[in-house]
């Protein structure tokens, strides 16, 4: 007998307003989050064509990328994904030309200055062919997605209260592109189970929500928390999906496709520097122990200077604000085995070098 919940049933669910979210379960409470659009979610559970902004459903129309084998969709869970959304052979380079540039059909000369950016953030000396083939032999990526759309082989039914340490942050810590073993908080020596929570295109608010939720309903004593983009902030769509991002949900959906106009920088900080408080308090109200890195993108991004390590090609954007001090992937005087420790597989997010530092900083 197939036990996985009715498509319906999860629909409305979801679709209860912010406050009875609260009194959810923590299993239906995350699914208000892995439903999500910035979650990789599929594209059309539950929005339509006419919630896209046109280049975001032109993307997700493409047969290579908007499928269920590259998709968290809440029916198939719990799935083994080989390759998950931005960690396709075909979606990186697609994703930045899907939204780098908006006219390149009405100017042939914007096409050619898109395709020199694209392929400036993705130059690492080799083919896409050679990279996607060699990247993880002998190391294999898959992703077990559990039945709440996390990347975890634990279900919630699994945690016993005060013995398990639940891990938040951000696609860095979900681990896109990176193998299990290699993710930071596999290498700090806690011999807990560790529950991962984290979320693609999360912020301190998505981290503080899920951490409250889970605590409430299975109690624990300590708690790691990693948000190298501290500045992004949620939203809750019309769909009463809690989507997340900083630039995210403009490119994607069209009610927020003016937010940054709306909402201002300074007031992202300030609601981010009350929520990352919050978790401070809440942490230290309840006694748990909270180890977190948490720091705006350039801060993060500058890290890679402190730590004197290399960085992915995609942070070469940062080169005029950070300088020449920031050493990004360079095929001429980086070997490929330099590179791929700079890089995780989909090229976007960071490498095992990174994760190596973050596990030693949370344990300092």
């Amino acid at each position: 007998m197939d036990k996985r919940p009715k498509k319906s049933d999860l629909y409305l669910r979801i679709l209860q307003p912010f406050l009875e979210k609260r009194k959810m379960a923590f299993p239906d409470f995350v699914k208000a989050f892995t439903a999500g659009i910035t979650r990789m979610h599929i594209g059309d559970y539950l929005y339509s064509q006419e919630d896209f902004v046109p280049s975001s459903w032109e993307f997700y129309k493409d047969d290579l990328i908007g499928n269920r084998d590259y998709l968290i969709h809440l029916e198939d869970l719990p799935k083994q994904y080989k390759h998950l959304s931005l960690d396709t052979p075909h979606t990186t380079k697609k994703w930045l030309e899907a939204f780098s540039e908006k006219d390149v059909d009405q100017e042939p000369n914007n096409r050619k200055i898109r395709d020199g950016v694209v392929s400036k953030f993705t130059d690492i000396g080799m083919s896409e062919e050679e990279w996607w083939s060699t990247y993880d032999e002998g190391n294999p990526i898959t992703y077990n997605i559990n039945s709440l759309g996390l990347r975890s082989d634990l279900e919630f039914e699994d945690l016993v209260p005060n013995e398990f340490i639940p891990i938040f942050g951000c696609s860095h810590t979900q681990g896109l592109g990176t193998a299990e073993k290699d993710i930071w908080f596999n290498k700090i020596g806690e011999n807990l189970p560790l529950f991962n929570c984290g979320l693609s295109a999360s912020g301190p608010m998505e981290v503080y929500l899920l951490l409250r939720q889970l605590y409430e309903q299975k109690p624990f004593d300590k708690t790691y928390i990693c948000l190298p983009h501290g500045e992004r902030t949620a939203h809750v769509s019309n769909k009463r999906i809690i989507e997340g991002g900083v630039h995210y949900q403009q490119i994607f959906l069209k009610e927020f496709e003016h937010i940054n106009t709306a909402i201002n920088m300074e007031t992202k900080n300030m609601y981010t520097s009350i929520t990352i408080s919050a978790i401070e308090d809440f942490c230290k109200a309840n006694d748990i122990e909270l180890k977190m890195y948490v720091k705006n993108t350039f801060q993060g991004v500058k890290d890679f200077i402190n730590w004197n390590i290399i960085a992915p090609p995609l942070t070469k954007m940062y080169r005029p604000v950070l300088g020449k001090e920031l050493q990004v992937v360079d095929p001429k005087i980086h070997t490929p085995a330099q590179i791929k420790n700079a890089c995780a597989r989909d090229l976007i997010h960071y490498g095992v070098n990174w994760h190596d530092n973050i596990a030693e900083y949370m344990i300092g």
